[in-house]
């Protein structure tokens, strides 16, 4: 986390500096650091899998629980206490409700995935073409970019992770888009899948600016950006106003892919040599 040093260093200052009469820095650095650095920590203790209880802060600090455990409303109704009773939903909206739910991974929950990852396997004439498509694309981006399964150079995967991610940002917002506007022409409610695809897009647009803080897109890297937006944008916006179904399998498995990547480059950054 990017602010990690600056909490510490004022929960330091927070806790260290005597609360004197007339200390307005010490007194000034509690008030109002002081709390934003307890949740910091405590979130962080959380979402770590832990299954303890977090470190206890200093006396001064307020206990701060995980967002889901406090009783503050949830806008999505996402927190055990607020679950609905299936028996009082819609019948298109129960599986909706559980997509908005999301999980909170732990330690854990992310080496069982690593260690077994989900394929799909085609079923209908719609999933063959978006596997067959989907894993084309994936072996030509392979060979383009110079990415293999062991010691790949570090400038294939700078293309690759940048690639992919900015590509894979276009497909939530664009059936967002064409969610938005059918739950306008129809005059009903779209049970949270605008949500859904919205915060699909934005999760892929952050793991983008993340990879920016590690790498830096030349020329040849903002090309293949931008090509793969003027190319498949069009295609897949076509393809969503035809045969929604298949946007999403295709979706499904680029995500697959990613998995794969992913998967492959932290096992590359934990073998030793690679």
């Amino acid at each position: 986390m990017a602010n990690m040093p600056m909490i510490r260093a004022a929960l330091r200052q927070a806790t260290t500096i005597p609360r004197r009469p007339g200390n307005a820095t010490a007194t000034f650095a509690a008030g109002r650091f002081a709390p934003a650095c307890a949740q910091q920590l405590q979130q962080r203790w959380v979402h770590a899998g832990r299954k303890t209880e977090a470190p206890e802060a200093p006396a001064h600090l307020p206990h701060v629980q995980h967002f889901r455990l406090s009783q503050v409303p949830h806008p999505l109704r996402a927190k055990p206490h607020e679950q609905i009773d299936p028996s009082r939903l819609e019948k298109d909206e129960t599986p909706i409700v559980n997509l908005m739910q999301n999980h909170i991974w732990s330690a854990q929950d992310i080496q069982e995935r690593l260690s077994n990852l989900y394929q799909h396997r085609p079923q209908s004439f719609s999933d063959k073409c978006m596997h067959g498509i989907m894993y084309a694309l994936y072996r030509s981006f392979n060979w383009l970019t110079g990415f293999k399964p062991q010691n790949t150079p570090v400038k294939a995967v700078e293309w690759r992770l940048i690639v992919l991610e900015s590509f894979a940002g276009v497909p939530g917002f664009m059936a967002a888009m064409f969610r938005h506007f059918r739950s306008l022409r129809l005059l009903k409610r779209d049970h949270g899948w605008i949500h859904t695809l919205l915060e699909e897009a934005e999760n892929e647009r952050m793991h983008l600016l993340v990879c920016m803080k590690m790498f830096k897109a030349g020329y040849v890297t903002r090309l293949l950006v931008l090509a793969a937006q003027v190319f498949m944008t069009p295609w897949l916006g076509l393809l969503y106003a035809v045969h929604p179904r298949s946007v999403h399998r295709f979706v499904g498995y680029l995500e697959e892919t990613a998995c794969l990547t992913y998967a492959n480059i932290i096992h590359q950054v934990q073998t030793p040599g690679t």
